[in-house]
Order: structure tokens, then C-alpha cells, then sequence
């Protein structure tokens, strides 16, 4: 069996002889691989071993022709390189154009249609309205939050804040079952917002925590929003960051190769593909749910 799969193996290399010495040598290596595992197999099976080695054979082959037709299409590429690119751009600007003409928006939204869970908050807002709506927390620190200034300021926080629209209601930590920290340096306020998950307005969110920011420019007092919603709305999309990232990507390269056109080539590679994927996944909205921060 061995000596079969050795002939069977060596009739391959002559047929693709013709086809350069490269392919040659990748295909004979692959025949001197392949022959010592099948010989191991052999030994194995005489000894009364197990079948491992077939698996083996069978994972170096199909690694063989992944690389043979990887080679292939590159050399193939290579010779068509104008066409090749002229198809990438022009794939570019059809889903570039697509996407902005066609594209649909992204959405947040979190139900979990028949669910029980979905059932309990459809129900919380039916009956409760008031408790429905996405939860802030507007968490402040000082040296005690007993401090009359601190306080003064707070309250004044907490009007500011209840007078927004979309916003149902401020719960102080000054009334009532205050969660307040045992060394009265740490208070949290919850503020009841009327809409829940994606219909929570963005603006809405950030002007309580530019309210918030703003307050903490007081010396010794400390304020901060949370929750998810918070965390959502404070997500920036791709800006200068990004840019300077790719500046600096460019400069280490072309440090690299010692070549603009070696060192432009993979980031415009790389951004030839996220291109093409944020267009794809813009022209995705059109007919399917997808998330804000699918993208990312």
C-alpha cells in the first residue's frame, strides 16, 4: 500500500513537472512527507497500531493543495495585476456609492421577542411607567457629601438634570434609603430616564454627563455617570486616533522596506478591505438588524 501511494505520488510530480521547478519542489516535498508518514502508518499497522497516521496523510495532503492553489492565485494576480486592481477599485466605488445610496442605518435594539424577560419589562412598562425607562447613575465623590456647598451643588445638579426632556425623574441620595458610603464620602443618585434601550435618545445622555463633567471641575468634588446606556452613548466613532495610527503605521514601514511603494502597498491593502467591509456591512442594514458597534 505504501509503495502504491509512493508510485501514485511520483506519477503526480512528472505530470506537474512542466509546470516549473518551484511547483516541483513543493509537490516533492510534499511526496517525501507524505511517504514517511505513510511508512510510520505501515510499521504502525504491522505492530497492530492504531489508525492515527491515516488522519495524518490525509491533513498533509489537503495542506499540499491549499498551498499549491494559494501560489496559483498569486501568481496569477501577479500577472494580472491591472486588471486585478482596476477590479478592486471599481468594487470600491460600487460599494462605496451602494452603501450611501442604498444603505440603511444601524439599530440597538435588545428585545428578545416571547421571552420571558421581554414579557416582564413589556409588563414593568405597562404597569409602571415611571421604573421602565433606562437607569444613569450619577455617582459623586467630595470629602463628605454632608458638606452644605457639596450638597447645594448637587441639588442643583439634580434640577438641572430631572428638567431635561426624557428624563422622568432624579432620585436624590439625600432622601429617603440614601446609598451613601459609610464614610460619607460616596453617594450615588439614580436618574430614571423615560425611554428604554435604543430609543434612548444619544444627546440626551451625554448632556447629563457634560453636566456631570462640568461639575467636577469644582475643586474636591468628583461626579461621574454609569451604566450601559452611558457607556453607549460615550462611544466615538473612527477619528484622528485612527488617522494617526495609519501615519504612524506608514512611517514604521517605510523605516522597514527602505520603499514608499513597499510600505504603501499593505496599508492600502488593509484599507482597501475595511472599505469594502464597512460598505458590505452598510449595504447589510438594508434587510437585517445590525448593531451600532458591529463594525468595531
Amino acid at each position: 500500500m505504501a509503495a502504491a501511494a509512493r508510485s501514485g505520488w511520483g506519477t503526480s510530480v512528472s505530470r506537474s513537472s512542466c509546470g516549473g521547478r518551484r511547483h516541483r519542489a513543493t509537490t516533492e516535498h510534499n511526496t517525501a512527507a507524505v511517504s514517511v508518514i505513510i511508512d510510520g502508518g505501515a510499521a504502525l499497522s504491522e505492530l497492530g497500531g492504531s489508525t492515527l497516521p491515516a488522519i495524518r496523510f490525509s491533513e498533509t495532503v489537503s495542506s499540499g493543495q491549499q498551498e499549491v492553489a494559494m501560489s496559483e492565485a498569486a501568481r496569477w494576480c501577479f500577472r494580472n495585476r491591472r486588471r486585478v486592481l482596476l477590479a478592486w477599485l471599481v468594487a470600491l466605488l460600487v460599494l462605496g456609492v451602494g452603501s450611501q445610496v442604498y444603505g440603511g442605518a444601524f439599530r440597538n435594539d435588545f428585545r428578545v421577542a416571547e421571552s420571558e424577560s421581554q414579557r416582564a419589562l413589556d409588563l414593568l412598562q405597562e404597569r409602571f411607567p415611571a421604573f421602565a425607562g433606562d437607569p444613569l447613575a450619577l455617582v459623586f465623590r467630595a470629602d463628605t457629601v454632608d458638606d452644605p456647598d457639596v450638597r447645594r451643588r448637587m441639588d442643583q445638579l439634580f434640577a438641572d438634570v430631572a428638567a431635561l426632556d426624557g428624563v422622568e425623574e432624579v432620585v436624590s441620595p439625600y432622601v429617603g434609603l440614601a446609598p451613601v458610603s459609610a464614610d460619607r464620602t460616596t453617594a450615588i443618585a439614580q436618574v430614571r430616564l423615560a425611554e428604554f434601550g435604543p430609543e434612548v435618545d444619544p444627546e440626551l445622555v451625554r448632556s447629563v454627563i457634560d453636566r456631570a463633567e462640568h461639575l467636577s471641575e469644582v475643586p474636591g468634588l468628583q461626579v461621574d455617570v454609569g451604566g450601559p446606556t452611558a457607556m453607549f452613548a460615550e462611544m466615538e466613532p473612527p477619528g484622528e486616533r485612527e488617522a494617526a495610527g495609519v501615519v504612524v503605521a506608514l512611517g514604521v514601514l517605510l523605516v522597514t522596506f527602505g520603499s514608499v511603494l513597499a510600505a504603501g502597498l499593505p496599508v492600502a491593502v488593509a484599507l482597501g478591505g475595511l472599505g469594502a467591509g464597512m460598505g458590505l456591512v452598510l449595504l447589510l442594514t438594508r434587510v437585517v438588524e445590525v448593531f451600532t458597534f458591529a463594525p468595531a
